[in-house]
């Protein structure tokens, strides 16, 4: 997923290269703290496999659920502020006026 938004075709051709590159920077510390957090709960729930805690297990996956929702969406709210963003890029060229 980050090769495709660091690669690929850009998904908006008239997003500001500054914007972009803040998406992608933002997009890319999301998922690496994703993917972070999915090894934490694989961890915990082999731990929990091996030591007999099942009781807790809709505990583990509830904090997981909540966890990845704050880090991955929470993060990109949090980073890409609406202010931020050139909107210039998308006002139509004013018409030539002759004299």
């Amino acid at each position: 997923m980050i090769a495709k938004f660091m690669l690929g075709k850009k998904i908006n051709p008239h997003q500001a290269h500054k914007d972009r590159m803040n998406q992608i920077e933002t997009i890319v510390k999301a998922l690496v703290l994703t993917s972070i957090a999915a090894s934490i709960f694989l961890i915990m729930t082999d731990l929990a496999d091996t030591y007999a805690w099942e009781l807790y297990d809709p505990i583990m996956m509830s904090v997981y659920v909540q966890g990845i929702l704050s880090l991955s969406i929470g993060y990109e709210f949090k980073k890409i502020k609406v202010e931020a963003i050139d909107f210039e890029v998308y006002k139509k060229d004013k018409p030539v006026t002759r004299a």
